[in-house]
């Protein structure tokens, strides 16, 4: 199967129960939720180690080659911004689930996962655009022009 065009719209609840069913997090790692918006995807959870500590990232989502690009673009724990633990997060993410990382940015081969689930689909991806509330995925097949549709 191959997607020829598509534009996807994914809500936050969307987001939430997709994100659940594909990422392990560490043990440590609790309480994980996803909202979209506008500046990009904002992660929140809690890290539990002798006592819970409250987190938020900030994503920058982006696509290239057909794949989503996932750069954080803050950290913070707590009041306190985190930034030197980028690196550390997303060899942690990376470690449990098949996304690679490339240039200090997480790369989801979305193809790729969907394969792992059985839905051998290649999906073209062109775009990914964060609003309010909601991801925006395109599709759109190298060279495909958009025929009209019959009358």
């Amino acid at each position: 199967m191959e997607i020829q065009l598509l534009k996807l719209s994914v809500n936050d609840t969307d987001l939430n129960r997709l994100a659940s069913q594909t990422l392990v997090w560490p043990d440590a790692i609790r309480n994980v939720h996803f909202a979209v918006g506008p500046e990009g995807v904002r992660v929140t959870g809690v890290y539990q180690q002798f006592i819970g500590i409250l987190f938020q990232m900030l994503w920058q989502l982006s696509v290239s080659e057909g794949k989503v690009i996932g750069r954080i673009e803050r950290v913070r724990a707590g009041f306190i911004s985190v930034g030197f633990f980028k690196e550390y997060l997303l060899k942690l993410i990376a470690a449990r689930t098949n996304i690679a990382i490339r240039d200090g940015m997480l790369v989801f081969d979305v193809d790729g996962i969907l394969a792992d689930k059985g839905w051998p689909v290649r999906l073209n991806l062109s775009s990914i655009r964060c609003t309010l509330g909601s991801l925006i995925l395109e599709s759109r097949m190298p060279n495909f022009v958009n025929e009209p549709a019959d009358q």
